[in-house]
């Protein structure tokens, strides 16, 4: 298939997930798209697709935590959407979803804090990374709130 014909049967498998569980075994090609660096958009379809699938597509949750360190801010924040739909995620997962409540973008910080607040973790295991990240974002808020004063 030439690119625009790839491009073509992409775009219709990724609006297939729409129709959910039916949707399920396509998971596993919408994850190989995750791997494609030469199309954000792709990729960034790819990641609301598995989100819409949920547990359906957790197997694929590291496939996912992989674009926590991508350079573009959207992709990052996709990811850490689709990680916070895929209920129980590995611990490694948690883990750079944990180091993005640092990440230099406020819109990174809360996404990754609202994401952690989703996942299938119980309380007690969240508990002081969700206070960590939401003291950072009050601190962001305020120093914005300063300058603005200023």
């Amino acid at each position: 298939l030439g690119p625009k014909e790839e491009d073509t049967r992409q775009r219709r498998t990724l609006g297939f997930t729409s129709h959910g569980r039916i949707a399920a075994p396509f998971a596993i090609v919408i994850a190989q798209w995750l791997k494609d660096a030469s199309n954000d958009h792709i990729r960034q379809d790819a990641l609301k697709s598995l989100a819409e699938l949920k547990e359906d597509a957790a197997e694929f949750a590291e496939d996912v935590a992989d674009l926590t360190k991508d350079s573009n801010e959207d992709l990052r924040i996709a990811s850490l959407e689709t990680l916070g739909c895929l209920g129980q995620v590995p611990a490694s997962c948690v883990q750079a979803m944990i180091k993005l409540c640092e990440d230099e973008s406020t819109r990174v910080r809360k996404v990754a804090f609202e994401s952690l607040c989703r996942i299938g973790k119980s309380a007690a295991e969240v508990e002081e990374i969700v206070a960590e990240a939401f003291t950072k974002m009050l601190q962001d808020t305020n120093q914005k709130m300063e300058l603005r004063k200023q």
